[in-house]
């Protein structure tokens, strides 16, 4: 048995040297001729971000939830939602510190604000997501499958690293509970690879 281990031990030796390669060594897949018309040039776009707002504007909204599905227990200091649904139907429920709930909600609500300022600000028509308490904006560049840019914002990563807002007030509100959050925002610039 030792015997056996020891020579698979071995042959697993043998079957991966000349596997690893030098860090310091060229890469044999590496182009080295000019590039063509179809192929990219070494200039490419990259993703960029996410990096704070740096616009120390005032944006403040408010919002009480409206979705009778959600209820406040504060016995518990909880929310109760939807967990799962199934069709209009619902299947599961779920429960969360109001706290953690508020910070969800106020972050969903702070996304639409944060891209229509930026918007307004650049003239530009940007994107937007939510994050785990924070929101982000968007800039896409778009490259075809041979690594040409298709499509590009008129618009420079720093710009909008510039008019994206530092942060979002949102104060929430469910049934007889309030919270006021202060919304981190992040530019990012995303690269698209379209099929």
């Amino acid at each position: 048995m030792r015997r056996r281990q020891a020579l698979l031990g071995m042959a697993t030796a043998i079957g991966f040297s000349g596997c690893v390669r030098s860090s310091t060594e060229s890469n044999p897949n590496e182009r080295t001729s000019e590039p063509t018309e179809d192929s990219p040039s070494d200039d490419r776009p990259e993703s960029r971000g996410p990096i704070r707002g740096e616009n120390e504007v005032n944006i403040s909204v408010q919002t009480t939830e409206t979705d009778s599905s959600v209820e406040y227990f504060p016995k518990n200091d909880t929310v109760r939602f939807v967990g799962s649904r199934s069709g209009d139907s619902e299947v599961s429920y779920s429960t969360r510190d109001f706290e953690d709930w508020a910070v969800m909600r106020c972050a969903s609500v702070a996304r639409d604000p944060a891209i229509e300022y930026v918007e307004e600000e650049l003239g530009e028509s940007v994107g937007g997501s939510v994050g785990d308490g924070e929101v982000y904006v968007n800039i896409s560049i778009e490259l075809d499958r041979n690594g040409n840019i298709t499509s590009r914002p008129s618009v420079e990563f720093d710009e909008l690293v510039a008019v994206t807002p530092r942060t979002i007030q949102v104060t929430y509100e469910l049934e007889d509970r309030k919270r006021t959050c202060e919304i981190p925002v992040y530019a990012r610039q995303q690269v698209v690879h379209l099929e």
